[in-house]
């Protein structure tokens, strides 16, 4: 009697991601490298492509990670039984992002990266990513645009949230492409000093959280693969 049957194997896209952002990366520092003399002074698709793409696929592997370890409970808690391990990853599977990873490590740890001194600095970069991704992919966007008839219907709250606040205390190179002199325009934040510090941001922030965690350096084996050349 022959008996059939399959199942169901989850696959860490995680690291993919980061390559991938690691790539368009490279590609962003060329285009910019190739028209910085030649380009007129104004916004690329091609850029904006590039940057967009770092962004996400940065942010995109951020949450991968986190959810790769929730899938394994017992692997990721084994001082509490394998029930409890099971329950405990339902709950923090609804979590936001960086909720996720201090919730994990509050639990391995009794400790959280918000609340440190020395990786704060590590976690608010991830917190400021993760909102620039939310601002690319949600329609009601601030960009802090001096535009009586857009500020009428913002918030007060909203206005302290501006996105274009949190970039620019980051201080990465702006897009070259467009003239200096155009400080008003959303596109200047479109460079491959976002794009760069979007896959580093992603990248040292996991690195920290393995540390932190006790978990395995999560790049050992691919170190060359994210190398921006």
């Amino acid at each position: 009697m022959e008996v059939k049957g399959y199942c169901k194997i989850g696959y860490d896209f995680s690291l993919k991601h980061l390559i991938s952002a690691a790539h368009f990366c490279q590609l962003c520092r060329q285009y910019e490298k190739e028209n910085i003399d030649t380009s007129p002074k104004g916004p690329s698709d091609i850029q904006i492509s590039y940057v967009t793409a770092s962004v996400m696929l940065s942010v995109a592997a951020l949450e991968g990670y986190a959810n790769s370890l929730l899938s394994k409970p017992k692997d990721l808690f084994p001082d509490i039984n394998k029930d409890s391990a099971e329950i405990l990853c339902d709950l923090l599977e609804k979590k936001s992002i960086l909720e996720k990873y201090n919730s994990i490590l509050s639990f391995r740890t009794k400790d959280t990266m918000c609340h440190d001194k020395i990786y704060n600095h590590v976690y608010n970069h991830a917190e400021t990513l993760i909102y620039f991704r939310n601002y690319l992919i949600h329609p009601r966007i601030l960009w802090g645009i001096s535009e009586p008839s857009l500020n009428k219907s913002i918030k007060k709250k909203e206005k302290k949230e501006d996105i274009t606040n949190r970039l620019k205390s980051i201080k990465f190179a702006l897009n070259p492409l467009i003239s200096p002199n155009d400080t008003n325009s959303i596109y200047r934040y479109f460079s491959y000093g976002c794009a760069n510090w979007a896959f580093e941001t992603s990248k040292h922030f996991m690195s920290q959280f393995c540390v932190r965690a006790c978990l395995p350096d999560r790049f050992n084996n691919i170190a060359s693969k994210l190398e921006i050349r």
